[in-house]
């Protein structure tokens, strides 16, 4: 499989078209069509479905258009890396993190290195832990702001900022609101939206005892922002970390930790024995010196 033919492939997935595909390739359509014929022959699987004005993708198509995209940018940025500069540090980094309180604290540290290294470029990807380390796993992502736990066996890690609480996120009505903390108990007969991290809610039952059953909505959502919205809807209630939203408007969203008390400790997480580009490897160092020493401080 060619790198040429996977990006002709990306171009009539994006256009849905083989002939307007055609002439942003700067290729004739028959020549078009006969790459396309011949991948799905290499791979023994039918990758479109060629209609009468559109072209649409099958399963199968689904997920070569997936990982083709992320192919194509992991062979981009290794282009990139190998040609920097010895002279001066260029180049990008790729970043993730959360929305957790400390990640002020690591915005803060990027902005710091790049005033010091104007010539390096940040990507920031906003999610989950898990999702951030199926990234780095694939070499796609640098570094990123975790929250425990996570395989301390496969990251190198380094604690930052201080820990929040697990709690409650519900609208500044609901009966709960009044509470200082509440309970997980209370929590038993309402609408509780799941997070994708099904690991915190089954760790926080193990260690505070507690065997209770949630009756949850049938959606699940990775980032608070979108819970949120989902809450303020009267969908339910949301467990997240504390601080999570910097913007919350308490006059309708509330937080409330949970009783008995779980903390979400952030930490800075790269993967242990991976080969990083110049620029990525200078704010690993970066972090090691300068990482440690940040408290994350409430706005």
């Amino acid at each position: 499989m060619e790198l040429r033919v996977l990006n002709y492939f990306l171009m009539v997935a994006r256009e849905g078209n083989i002939t307007r595909a055609a002439e942003r390739l700067h290729l004739t359509q028959p020549t078009l069509s006969r790459q396309l014929s011949e991948l799905e022959e290499e791979l023994g699987v039918k990758l479109l479905i060629r209609g009468k004005r559109k072209i649409t993708l099958t399963e199968e198509g689904f997920l070569l258009r997936r990982r083709a995209e992320e192919i194509l940018s992991l062979v981009e940025r290794t282009e990139r890396e190998v040609t920097e500069s010895e002279e001066k540090l260029e180049g990008t980094v790729s970043v993730g993190g959360g929305d957790l309180p400390a990640s002020r604290d690591f915005i803060r540290l990027i902005h710091e290195f790049q005033v010091a290294h104007p010539l390096v470029e940040f990507r920031f990807l906003t999610a989950v832990t898990d999702i951030l380390c199926e990234r780095m796993d694939r070499g796609l992502i640098d570094v990123s702001l975790l929250v425990q736990p996570f395989d301390m066996e496969k990251y190198e890690a380094l604690p930052f900022g201080r820990p929040g609480r697990w709690g409650i996120y519900m609208r500044a009505d609901a009966p709960l609101a009044a509470e200082k903390m509440v309970n997980i108990k209370a929590l038993k007969n309402e609408p509780v939206i799941a997070s994708s991290r099904s690991d915190i809610l089954s760790r926080y039952f193990s260690l505070s005892g507690q065997g209770v059953h949630l009756n949850h909505v049938p959606i699940i959502t990775n980032l608070p922002s979108n819970a949120v919205l989902m809450v303020e809807e009267g969908m339910g209630y949301f467990m997240g970390s504390e601080g999570a939203l910097p913007f919350l408007d308490e006059s309708r969203i509330v937080f409330r930790p949970l009783t008995p008390v779980m903390l979400a400790p952030p930490a800075l997480a790269w993967r242990r024995n991976q080969p990083f580009s110049r620029a990525a490897a200078a704010f690993i160092e970066y972090l090691k010196d300068h990482g440690e020493k940040r408290e994350t401080v409430e706005a």
